[in-house]
């Protein structure tokens, strides 16, 4: 006599339903604030990273992302305008005007 026995008698507790996960490539979403920062040694370059929470993605998903790439890729996004500096102030370019 063959028993056979179905994954819910053998396993009572399995869910059958695979966790949401957020693509973060996939979802059109752009950096909303910059959490941290690193640098990273990539042969003989440090290359520096930023941890990144995403717009409309919880904090805890937050990536860390190449600081350059990501500048290029999101040139005017709003969480540039959080940088400052150690003294405490805004971090600014002037323009020459000669």
């Amino acid at each position: 006599m063959i028993v056979r026995y179905t994954m819910s008698f053998m396993f009572p507790n399995l869910s059958l339903s695979l966790p949401v996960t957020t693509d973060i490539q996939a979802a059109e979403t752009t950096p909303e604030q910059l959490l941290d920062r690193r640098l990273v040694k990539k042969g003989n370059t440090a290359i520096p990273q930023v941890l990144v929470k995403w717009a409309g993605i919880p904090e805890a998903s937050a990536t860390w992302e190449d600081y350059n790439v990501l500048r290029a890729k999101f040139p005017d996004t709003a969480a540039w305008g959080q940088a400052g500096s150690s003294a405490g102030a805004d971090v600014r370019t002037t323009a020459s005007t000669e």
